[in-house]
C-alpha cells in the first residue's frame, strides 16, 4: 500500500508473474475497506469446503461409527428436552428489540 502525491491511495497484488496496481481516491479506499466489515450481530464465514466445522463434524462421525460401533447392551444418551424459558426469552427478545 502506497499513498502517492495526487492524494491516491495505490494497492499493489503480486502474483507469479504480474504486478496490479489499484488505485483509490481516499473515500474509495474506505468504502472498499469498510465492505469487508459484518454488520452488527453478524457472523463471517471462516472456512468453506472440506475445512469447514460441519464438513469435518460429519467426516470424524463417519470415521467413528466404521471403527467403533456401538454395541446392543450400551445405553444410548437421549438429549434433554428444550426449556420452556428458553421460548420465552426468544419471544421476549423478539419483542424488546425486533427481528
Amino acid at each position: 500500500m502506497s499513498i502517492r502525491d495526487d492524494a491516491k491511495i495505490g494497492i499493489t497484488r503480486k502474483g507469479d508473474d504480474f504486478d496490479e496496481t489499484r488505485l483509490f481516491d481516499p473515500l474509495g479506499f474506505l468504502a472498499e475497506l469498510s465492505s469487508h466489515i459484518p454488520n452488527v450481530w453478524e457472523q463471517t464465514t471462516r472456512y468453506y469446503g472440506i475445512y469447514a466445522a460441519r464438513t469435518r463434524r460429519s467426516h470424524a462421525a463417519k470415521t467413528l461409527n466404521k471403527t467403533t460401533p456401538l454395541l446392543p447392551d450400551e445405553p444410548i444418551e437421549e438429549t434433554p428436552p428444550a426449556s420452556k424459558y428458553w421460548a420465552l426469552g426468544c419471544s421476549i427478545w423478539v419483542v424488546l428489540f425486533g427481528d
